[in-house]
């Protein structure tokens, strides 16, 4: 049975921002330059520096015995599964692998998970883009780092931290414990992750040096069957921002790479669930192919070094390797295919999206001294309508230390929801731009596409072309309902921007957020069962009004 990805999903709320307005217009909490930290001065000289710590969990024990193969820990009387007590405590020191379903211990580290960072200033404007190998990091463990860093560095003006989303690393939100009320985190994992993220900045920012920056985007299609090759939508409408957006930040003395940045969009979940080691999934291998070349198959490229981060963008609505059985497969660059995901595909795919990401950077722009900084970012109050997750927040499963706003002495329940915060930003580098959203977006969201403009030709004759929808959905979307532009990424070309990009789980990760046209919960069973149709999402969402708010700081940002 598919058991897509319990994922991802924290807070799972209904929001309502709390931003400020300045006059008629928006005003955000932060923005840089203009702030009292980072006047609009200094020499216009482009710095940057990058680094990557391991930020792997150390396991002790692991399951023995997996009496029916199924990865996952059933115990007497559930079935014969063992755990090897090595401290013969009679307690399971496991590490919970976050992704997928419960109860799935990791028995070893299959590729190193990372914290990676580039750290980028100019003027008096310095900021740190922090990506993690993990399912989701917490806006409040976030702001624990920040306070880190900015302990040791004030002169880091903000730092942003994001996930991958792999499927593959330790839990760190909770959900994905032994059962629903066991919390997945430990205590000596999440300060490891602590630690890694305030070790990156350091070194990213004391070996910045001055740089130029170029820039590319190419579409990930160079297979006979395109996009189909390396991605697929499992959620009606069927639409893919296929885009993948490079930035090549260079030494301005020598011409060696620092870092180049990489923005492209679908689940690190190509190992499958079938797995107990811990692994970055494709992103690991995208960032070796990059930096040390290709050579598979045919291939034998070059890599450029430096250090390659990743960043996860529109991966929500359902971007992820499964229904390839339904299509054409994945073909790797040696000839090797694979149907369903499994190991090996995120080896795969990772190598062929570094050649196709080096091949990019060969009709990249030329290398460009000057890159302006800028940085907006607004907090949200959100408030847990999710019914299924109640009690993991109020019982401590997910780990959180900002909920509030409620009387734990009467029922959960309207009236009487609980609250926590999140994060939207807002970072303009030179010529590109990022929208940073606390979760999972759809593609849908910053291309429209409801024409069949972002539906790849290659799903020509598996799916209805007035829907854009699978055969057999008996619910599929209606597309009459859907928003006219302009969306966002036409939004932020109107305000210059040439490159622009979608850092997903970004600030937070509060799960999938899923268009309002097409938002339907089951009735009964609402948050608990899939309505009718392709409607996974909701039951890992944080309602029907988050996009929208979000969407309006988003807007906000742009136009600001």
């Amino acid at each position: 049975m598919k058991k897509l990805l319990i994922p991802a999903l924290a807070c799972l709320l209904a929001l309502s921002p709390s931003c400020k307005k300045k006059g008629s217009g928006f005003e955000p909490d932060f923005a840089c330059p203009g702030g009292p930290s980072c006047p609009d001065t200094g020499e216009e000289i482009l710095r940057a520096g990058a680094a990557a710590v391991v930020i792997n969990p150390t396991i002790t024990e692991w399951m023995d015995v997996d009496a029916d193969g199924d990865f996952e820990f059933e115990p007497h009387p559930l079935g014969d599964d063992t755990w090897n007590d090595v401290d013969g405590d009679g307690e399971w020191d496991a590490t919970w692998i976050g992704g997928f379903g419960n109860a799935r211990p990791a028995r070893g580290i299959g590729t190193d998970l990372e914290a990676r960072a580039v750290v980028l200033s100019w003027k008096s404007t310095t900021i740190a883009v922090v990506v993690v190998d993990l399912v989701g990091y917490f806006h409040s463990d976030i702001e624990k780092a920040r306070e880190a860093i900015a302990s040791m560095h004030p002169e880091i003006d903000f730092v942003s931290v994001s996930s991958t989303h792999t499927h593959n690393g330790p839990d760190t939100m909770g959900i994905w414990g032994f059962d629903e009320l066991w919390p997945g985190w430990t205590e000596e994992y999440m300060q490891t992750v602590h630690d890694g993220i305030v070790q990156v900045v350091h070194e990213g920012f004391t070996s910045m040096v001055p740089a130029q920056v170029a820039y590319a985007a190419v579409e990930v299609d160079d297979h006979a069957n395109g996009p189909c090759n390396f991605i697929t939508d499992t959620r009606d409408p069927v639409i893919i921002l296929n885009t993948m957006t490079l930035l090549h930040f260079t030494s301005r003395d020598s011409g060696d790479t620092i870092s180049t940045f990489v923005n492209w969009h679908s689940h690190p979940e190509y190992r499958g669930e079938s797995n107990d080691m811990i692994t970055a999934d494709f992103p690991h291998w995208l960032r070796l192919g990059i930096e040390e070349g290709v050579h598979v198959g045919s291939v034998d490229r070059d890599g450029v070094g430096g250090v390659t981060v990743y960043m996860s963008g529109a991966v929500g609505g359902l971007l992820c390797p499964y229904d390839f059985d339904d299509l054409y497969g994945h073909e790797g660059l040696d000839g090797a295919t694979w149907e369903r995901p499994g190991e090996g595909l995120d080896e795969s795919l990772g190598w062929y999206l570094a050649d196709i990401a080096l091949t990019g950077l060969e009709s990249a722009t030329e290398p460009e001294d000057e890159c302006p900084l800028e940085v907006k970012s607004t907090v949200l109050e959100l408030e847990a309508h999710n019914y299924a997750y109640h009690a993991m927040m109020l019982t401590g499963v997910f780990h959180r230390d900002d909920i509030h706003g409620y009387d734990d002495t009467r029922p959960v329940g309207p009236g009487n929801f609980p609250r926590l915060y999140s994060e939207a930003s807002w970072i303009r580098i030179g010529r590109a731009a990022a929208l940073g959203v606390p979760g999972e977006p759809t593609a849908e969201h910053f291309v429209g596409g409801y024409d069949g403009s972002h539906t790849p030709p290659c799903y020509d004759g598996f799916i209805d072309p007035g829907t854009l929808s699978w055969p057999g959905n008996t619910n599929p979307p209606d597309l009459s309902l859907a928003p006219e532009g302009p969306y966002l990424f036409d939004r932020m070309r109107d305000r210059g921007v040439e490159y622009p990009m979608v850092f997903g789980l970004t600030g937070d990760e509060i799960g999938y957020l899923v268009p309002s046209y097409n938002f339907q919960l089951a009735s009964p069973g609402a948050y608990l069962n899939d309505a009718e149709g392709d409607h996974y999402e909701e039951t890992n969402s944080i309602g029907p009004d988050a996009w929208p708010a979000v969407q309006e700081l988003l807007i906000g940002f742009i136009e600001y």
